[in-house]
């Protein structure tokens, strides 16, 4: 059984010590979780908080 994306990007940020590696790794993090979101929000069929301001 294999941990999730997110899980194992966790991990190797935990380990790295490379600043700008771990930047990579967080922004990697960032947009894995986000698309998480987005798809647990499909799913549900929740409203994304960024939704669109009428004017």
């Amino acid at each position: 059984m294999s941990d999730s994306p997110w899980k194992q990007l966790c991990a190797a940020i935990m380990k790295e010590q490379d600043p700008q590696r771990l930047l990579a790794l967080v922004d990697q993090l960032n947009r894995e979780l986000e698309q998480q979101t987005y798809l647990l929000r499909e799913e549900r069929n929740i409203p994304s908080q960024h939704s669109e301001i009428e004017v």
